[in-house]
């Protein structure tokens, strides 16, 4: 509770980092206990950890310790060896993330990204997901089973994509916001 030390007692998502510490996301800020004490992580933050917004609707921990926390409008890469954070704030509308190969999986009203992760680099890897030439509506989950088949839910129907049927297609940091903006009208 905020007695103890939370920042809100409104707990959106909890993980556990591999060195036992509890991560909490509350919609008032990012919480850690160590098994002793509550450090919390705002907005704003100026060292280690910084937060797009203190609303922490997800969480969930890689194969190499790294902390995803989705806010709906930004998803942040936490290092839990470092305490150091990267915000990727290039995607609209985050639905829900879900651990995929070295990072994560999302959705969004923009589609299905793969968002790959080592130790030192983060490459991004953005894959609309795209059937017979066209966009299916918005994407609200995913899942991955044993056999690392993806499930997608839709405003239509469930999805099932083998991994290989993911598309391959890359593009950068810069020609995805190229595209943004001239979607909205906006040309360099």
């Amino acid at each position: 509770t905020t007695k103890d030390g939370l920042t809100s007692n409104d707990v959106r998502a909890i993980v556990q980092g591999d060195d036992g510490q509890i991560w909490i996301g509350t919609s008032n800020g990012l919480n850690r206990f160590d098994g002793n004490r509550i450090t919390n992580y705002y907005q704003g933050n100026k060292d280690g950890i910084k937060l797009n917004s203190n609303y922490g609707f997800e969480l969930i921990k890689d194969i190499n310790n790294i902390l995803w926390l989705n806010d709906r409008s930004c998803l942040t890469r936490i290092s839990l060896h470092q305490h150091t954070s990267k915000l990727l704030n290039q995607f609209q509308d985050l639905f829900k993330i879900s651990p995929y190969k070295n990072g994560v999986i999302l959705t969004s009203s923009s589609g299905v990204f793969t968002v790959e992760d080592s130790i030192t680099n983060l490459n991004i890897a953005f894959e609309p997901y795209v059937t017979n030439k066209r966009t299916i509506d918005h994407y609200y989950g995913v899942v991955l089973d044993k056999k690392e088949n993806i499930y997608l839910t839709s405003s239509i129907r469930v999805h099932k994509i083998s991994q290989e049927g993911l598309p391959r297609r890359q593009a950068s940091l810069q020609e995805k916001y190229y595209q943004k903006q001239t979607k909205k009208g906006i040309t360099n």
